[in-house]
């Protein structure tokens, strides 16, 4: 059902949206865990009762408190409850290693722990969580566990809880998340948001999908990303139920969506390639998605191709954003496929984008590529007690992105500026090497990058993902490279890999790809 509009979301905090959400709609579902509905009145309450808890641990207006565990009820719950009484809600991956996650604490300052499900939290891992949860409450640190089970139906509001709510003012353009990024000298960064940058993002769903009465949203990708928090916000402005998928594997997610008839899901392209790879996959499973929008990586021609034969009734759509800017460009409802596969949409209402020369500065002309700038309402607030800065004078947000507009505007990515790679004086975009390979038959992933060359200075290392590694043709990839750019951008070496290592983050291990390509060049090449 869509919901009435009063204003524009973007005017809302996330305590307002959820209180006028529970007053007009009390009864209507809107979040869906295994064989458990919670109503919005359900979402409301659990989140009054977490925010009690936090209370009772001392969390006041101000405080920095995080939420690391994987997407549940209890997660969106506690996510509200400390909007409820003003707080900061620092988003916490789970799958990182505890000594990530205590860097983090201090890094944020945080001053209450919620933990939910997570690796982490397994048999194995149990005892040296633990140990640390002791160490770090023996500082001050408050712990609150959100893995129980939450019966929100009659549950009320304490005296000392209404009051707060009374005393404590929340507005929309106050900073209430930090996500945390990584920094250029290894350092994570917080990114500090507002209500108003993420609703008006999610808002601006709607020009790449319009929601209808009877959509199901497949809560995929983990809400302590920007690209997750904002699908999962966009279905909530829609009034639209979201199914939770309770853990992120291929196996699990198309479950989800067979037996809940989901017919709407944000998604990475890697996740879907791995759906639609399982022994178990039929096209009758995936029947009821009439739309994926697509983020957070490229997806190539033939794999876009490849992935229509499998969602058969879906349209396709595709945004980018990063945790600064929480959308940078959507496409459009009717854009073809060829756009969704070449581009990362166009700009829209409320942001502008320009296109900066990385020599000059001076603004590129269309197809001139160069840095990705943005400016307007989906900016971050800043970063919490950083002194790296990515914003200019100007008021623009330098994306570290590179990439160019065509004529109608569409922004197309050419890599990151740190991973240009300058061979002999030549400027060598990673992404032109990665879209000639992705379209090599037996190559399902691919990454592009610079390595040490004692006379160019740098050469172009290329490794890619093939399922057969051990079959793989390195000459007749080579010959397929050659037809597609010029000579200089040929590869210098080439490594094969049945699945590339990973970080916490489920990133490709970028570190370790190049110390092994720097070797295999050292080794004499392919």
């Amino acid at each position: 059902m869509s919901a009435k509009r009063e204003t524009d979301y973007f005017g809302y905090s996330f305590r307002d949206f959820l209180s006028a959400r529970s007053s007009a709609f009390p009864d209507l579902p809107v979040l869906k865990s295994g064989d458990t509905v919670w109503t919005w009145r359900n979402l409301d309450t659990a989140a009054n009762m977490f925010a009690q808890e936090l209370l009772d641990l001392g969390a006041r207006p101000g405080s920095h408190i995080a939420i690391c565990g994987l997407n549940s009820l209890n997660w969106f719950a506690a996510f509200f409850a400390v909007q409820k009484i003003g707080g900061i809600a620092v988003l916490v991956n789970p799958l990182l290693a505890l000594r990530e996650i205590n860097l983090l604490c201090d890094t944020g300052d945080i001053a209450v722990f919620c933990h939910g499900t997570g690796s982490w939290l397994t048999d194995e891992s149990k005892p040296l969580f633990d140990s640390w949860k002791e160490s770090r409450a023996a500082c001050g640190l408050k712990f609150c566990d959100i893995t129980g089970t939450v019966q929100p139906e009659n549950a009320g509001i304490s005296p000392s809880l209404s009051a707060l709510f009374r005393s404590v003012t929340v507005r929309n353009t106050d900073p209430c998340v930090m996500i945390f990024t990584s920094g250029s000298t290894g350092v994570p960064k917080g990114v500090m948001l507002s209500a108003g940058s993420v609703l008006a993002a999610a808002d601006h769903v709607k020009y790449a999908v319009t929601f209808r009465e009877d959509d199901i949203f497949c809560q995929v990708l983990p809400a302590f990303h920007v690209f997750g928090l904002n699908g999962a916000m966009a279905a909530f402005l829609n009034n639209c139920p979201l199914v939770i998928v309770s853990r992120l594997k291929p196996d699990v997610v198309l479950d989800t969506i067979e037996k809940n008839r989901c017919t709407l899901m944000a998604s990475v392209p890697t996740l879907l390639l791995g759906i639609v790879s399982l022994p178990s996959f039929t096209v009758q499973k995936t029947a009821s998605v009439r739309a994926v929008m697509l983020g957070g990586a490229p997806v190539s021609k033939q794999q876009l191709a490849f992935l229509q034969t499998c969602f058969v009734n879906s349209a396709w759509c595709v945004a980018y954003g990063l945790s600064e800017a929480c959308l940078v460009s959507i496409s459009m409802e009717n854009d073809d496929v060829g756009k969704v596969a070449s581009t990362v949409g166009k700009c829209i209402s409320g942001s502008s984008i320009r296109i900066e020369d990385v020599n000059t500065g001076k603004e590129c002309p269309v197809g001139g590529i160069g840095e990705i700038l943005t400016t307007g309402i989906f900016l971050m607030s800043g970063y919490y007690r950083s002194p790296e800065n990515v914003m200019d004078e100007r008021g623009w947000l330098h994306t570290g992105d590179l990439g160019f507009l065509d004529a109608d505007g569409y922004v197309h990515l050419a890599g990151r500026k740190k991973e240009i790679i300058i061979r002999g004086g030549e400027n060598i975009f990673p992404a032109e090497i990665a879209k000639a390979a992705s379209s090599y038959p037996a190559v399902s992933g691919v990454q592009v990058i610079g390595i040490p060359d004692a006379y160019y200075g740098e050469a172009v290392g290329c490794a890619l993902m093939v399922p057969h590694a051990e079959s793989f043709d390195y000459d007749a990839f080579l010959n397929h490279m050659r037809g597609r750019l010029s000579p200089y951008k040929i590869p210098a070496v080439v490594t094969v890999h049945n699945s590339f290592p990973l970080l916490a983050s489920g990133k490709p291990d970028i570190p370790v790809l190049k110390d092994e390509l720097a070797a295999a060049m050292r080794a004499g090449g392919r």
